[in-house]
């Protein structure tokens, strides 16, 4: 199934960062979970549509702070360059399997369990998130370590 996306306009992905912010706070302090945001002065435009952006971002966000049971930090940075920006969701969480992340792209696709702790999920966020920036000309990409959290990347070019 492909997203129908408006027609791109210029977006303030600063903008976006600190909307999915707001809306995850409350989620972030009953967990324990402090949230930091590292935001560049100037604004970080890119063509595109914001309300898609905001969606794939915020499942990168719901799943880093699920996954960080035990409370501790998630960062979200905005790393301007020349002709792309990348937005890096940082947690301390339980990361992922080696052998899961060939998968967690892949629509449906959940842990139920790492390191015996047990979420919940229908397996789809991730995979929009995917297909928004793939849609956006854009990667998204993760690394991951058991018991030391996941980084995710979203890199999208400036516009």
């Amino acid at each position: 199934m492909e997203l129908i996306l408006p027609e791109f306009q210029p977006t303030d992905l600063s903008q976006i960062i600190l909307e999915v912010i707001e809306t995850y706070r409350p989620m972030a302090q009953q967990q324990g979970i402090e949230l930091q945001v590292n935001l560049p002065a100037d604004a970080v435009q890119v063509l595109g549509d914001a309300k898609s952006l905001g969606r794939a971002l915020a499942a990168v966000v719901d799943n880093a702070i699920k996954f960080s049971p035990d409370g501790g930090k998630v960062g979200i940075s905005l790393l301007p360059h020349e002709n792309w920006a990348e937005i890096q969701v940082e947690d301390c969480g339980v990361g992922i399997p080696s052998e899961a992340l060939p998968f967690i792209f892949d629509r449906f696709y959940h842990l139920d369990e790492v390191n015996g702790h047990l979420f919940r999920g229908a397996g789809l966020g991730l995979s929009i998130a995917r297909q928004v920036i793939k849609q956006h000309g854009g990667e998204i990409a993760v690394q991951s370590a058991l018991g030391r959290g996941s980084t995710f990347r979203l890199r999208l070019k400036r516009g």
